[in-house]
């Protein structure tokens, strides 16, 4: 689940964020793997951005379920 956010939905955070001024800790977590900037990859088309953004969150709710599931099945054991 960290590697599909870092991968994928943090780089597209970062597209949305990068016109906000953010300070703090906040500032420096979405600079984290700034460099990875979706809009520098030649395909900065928002439905692309978005269709991207909620793969991410879909994959990552299916490995939380098959966590959830593993975990419930070694507890029963």
């Amino acid at each position: 689940m960290q590697a599909i956010y870092w991968a994928l939905t943090h780089p597209v955070n970062n597209f949305w964020l990068k016109d906000v001024e953010l300070r703090g800790v906040s500032a420096g977590f979405f600079s984290l793997a700034a460099s990875r900037d979706p809009a520098q990859s030649g395909d900065p088309d928002w439905t692309n951005l978005r269709d991207q953004w909620e793969f991410s969150h879909v994959a990552r709710a299916v490995f939380g379920l098959i966590s959830f599931i593993l975990l419930a099945m070694a507890v029963a054991l």
